[in-house]
């Protein structure tokens, strides 16, 4: 009786699993296949692209900096490389790094293979070709410090971010409600083996081979990526700086200064972004 039920508990189990394993990238990337749902998001001044990929062409738009603030004789203004959440679109988030702009940062915004519009499908092979293909796109821009591009990632582009960082040579790494790793998630979220995951997004052994300055902002209360993930990273680079927010995962950072002050301060204090008067 008590080896029928293990038998029979064991089946019922490989059949999850096998589900959960066919129904993966659906549930990473629900984002595929949609289009933006706020397409009234700022473009005025954005450049518009399309980076060439295996699959096609991914979208991307680049913001170029303003004023001169960060600017010296002769130099091109320091430019962040941005990853979206994957229930978001790389347009999305124009209106929310605005600010870069005013503090002379330029960005480029990458979409992901499938992804409003955008050739291909999601993948974690796809995905880092999409932004290997943006970086080589940033640092060839006339306009634009090589030796000060830093990439800045958001839930799931926290691990594009990190992922990034083995393959180009990154100033910085700034990620916003990042993730151990997919297979660190399925097994605490889903209690599935770390190995059945078919996109690893491995932050921790990224940043732990990364030999740049890191910067993590993770809410404390949140639901879809515990706050776990950001210390257990934190501890990997005991040279990180964790800013907590008091929030969860959607509804962060409680206040734009929040996000704001402690990311100035980190680009200032690693020579990326030059202080006022300097």
């Amino acid at each position: 009786m008590v080896l029928r039920l293990i038998v029979t508990a064991l089946a019922v189990y490989v059949l999850y699993a096998g589900l959960l394993f066919s129904l993966q990238r659906r549930v990473l990337y629900p984002g595929a296949g949609l289009s933006p749902w706020s397409p009234s998001g700022s473009r005025a001044g954005a450049e518009t692209l399309s980076l060439p990929t295996s699959a096609g062409g991914v979208d991307a738009w680049y913001m170029p900096a303003a004023g001169e603030r960060a600017l010296a004789a002769g130099e091109g203004a320091p430019a962040a490389i941005v990853f979206h959440g994957n229930a978001e679109f790389a347009v999305d988030l124009l209106d929310w790094f605005a600010p870069l702009r005013e503090r002379g940062i330029g960005a480029l915004y990458v979409e992901y293979p499938g992804f409003a519009g955008s050739s291909g499908r999601p993948s974690e092979a796809s995905v880092l070709e999409a932004a290997r293909a943006g970086y080589d796109w940033l640092v060839r821009h006339p306009d634009v410090d090589p030796e000060r591009v830093f990439a800045i990632g958001r839930s799931l582009g926290a691990g594009v971010a990190a992922g990034l960082s083995r393959e180009r040579p990154l100033t910085a790494l700034v990620l916003w409600s990042p993730f151990v790793s997919v297979g660190y998630m399925a097994l605490r979220r889903y209690g599935l083996p770390p190995f059945l995951a078919r996109d690893r997004y491995d932050t921790r052994e990224a940043i732990s081979a990364y030999p740049g300055p890191v910067l993590l902002f993770h809410g404390r209360r949140d639901p879809v990526i515990p706050y776990r993930h950001a210390t257990i990273l934190a501890d990997v680079r005991g040279d990180a700086e964790l800013i907590t927010w008091e929030c969860g995962h959607n509804d962060c950072p409680p206040t734009a200064a929040e996000f704001w002050e402690p990311f100035s301060d980190f680009l200032v204090q690693n020579r990326i972004l030059r202080s006022e008067g300097s």
